[in-house]
């Protein structure tokens, strides 16, 4: 019989906004750096990182094999076209680089759903489902679907070999917004692909499924929890020609080691 555990996965999301200025032939930039509040603007520029689905800590009690929930990190460009690079630090739950097993583990669990699909929430705030599945109303697609009332459970399970084989669905980040930077250690480096336009959004990921084929010996490896960092590093679009120029302005101020 499979050990309940107790897992507390938190993720942190942070924006880094740039907005260029051309200033005699020269490039000058405005930063601003904040946690906590999701919504930034300078200058001409604002972007929007936020959960939508899923607001606050995800607390995943009794979390077991065959369950998935909503998690869905999502770039929104309020105001302004952008280009942008997110910085994803996977940490253990005491703030530490996560370890080369915890890491495999968790990015195992992290999966975006080309169909998924969201209620929304009524006005006392709670989610609205998105389909009824056997008396129980679900948020999701087909692939991965979770349970409107935030409860554990899916309407279908997988195994870890079915996830990874659904054509609808990308392992870890969405592959279609977003391609690979550079990854060290327990820290990756991801593009979006070409401008974020005013008014388009970008989702990194939107489930976390446990395989119904895992044990216990891989709960254990994610029990006490973990913690996920997003930062977003953002740049003013229309002060580039070109993508590789923006990038490359982006890398020279935000550096990658």
């Amino acid at each position: 019989m499979l050990a309940s555990k107790r897992n507390l996965i938190t993720i942190i999301l942070s924006v880094i906004l740039v907005a260029g200025v051309a200033v005699g032939g020269t490039m000058a930039y405005m930063t601003d750096t904040q946690t906590k509040t999701n919504v930034f603007k300078v200058g001409d520029l604002e972007l929007e990182l936020d959960e939508p689905t899923w607001p606050g800590n995800c607390d995943l009690d009794e979390f077991l094999p065959g369950s998935s929930v909503g998690k869905d990190p999502t770039v929104t460009a309020l105001k302004g076209d952008a280009y942008l690079r997110l910085k994803v630090q996977f940490l253990d739950a005491s703030g530490r680089p996560a370890g080369a097993t915890q890491l495999a583990r968790i990015l195992e669990t992290l999966y975006y759903d080309q169909n998924y699909q969201f209620g929304g929430y009524d006005a006392a705030g709670n989610a609205l489902p998105w389909k009824v599945v056997d008396g129980i109303p679900y948020n999701g697609s087909d692939a991965l679907m979770v349970r409107a009332d935030g409860l554990n459970g899916s309407a279908y399970h997988y195994t870890l070999a079915q996830l990874l084989a659904i054509p609808t669905v990308d392992n870890w980040f969405n592959t279609g917004d977003f391609e690979l930077h550079r990854t060290i250690g327990s820290t990756t480096w991801l593009w979006y692909k070409g401008v974020l336009a005013e008014t388009e959004s970008a989702t990194l990921f939107t489930s976390i499924v446990y395989p119904k084929d895992w044990g216990n010996e891989q709960i254990a490896q994610l029990a006490g929890g973990y913690q996920i960092v997003i930062t977003m590093e953002a740049i003013q679009a229309s002060t580039f020609a070109t993508e590789a120029q923006a990038r490359d302005a982006i890398i020279e101020i935000f550096g990658t080691p």
